[in-house]
């Protein structure tokens, strides 16, 4: 299961990887199909269409069987308003 949240500018995803370690786990931006991309051992588990077209990750954490991470819009317009 994955959710996402606008949370203080930020654009937060919360996904459930049960069974999962922090060493299976990549994530990063597809700047191409702007979105988030989350795999476990080289396999995509999860795909998050972004709000912004200009994303960076800033934190990522993984505890407990759940992955979250917080993305910005890299335009400072954009960051200010909230994702349609």
């Amino acid at each position: 299961m994955i959710d996402t949240r606008l949370d203080d500018g930020e654009f937060v995803v919360v996904a459930d990887l049960p069974g999962a370690t922090k060493e299976d786990l990549t994530a990063g931006i597809n700047p191409e199909t702007n979105e988030l991309v989350i795999k476990k051992t080289g396999t995509t588990v999860g795909r998050v269409e972004l709000p912004w077209t200009s994303s960076e990750m800033r934190n990522a954490w993984f505890k407990n069987g759940v992955l979250e991470v917080y993305i910005r819009s890299t335009d400072a317009e954009q960051s200010e308003k909230s994702p349609s």
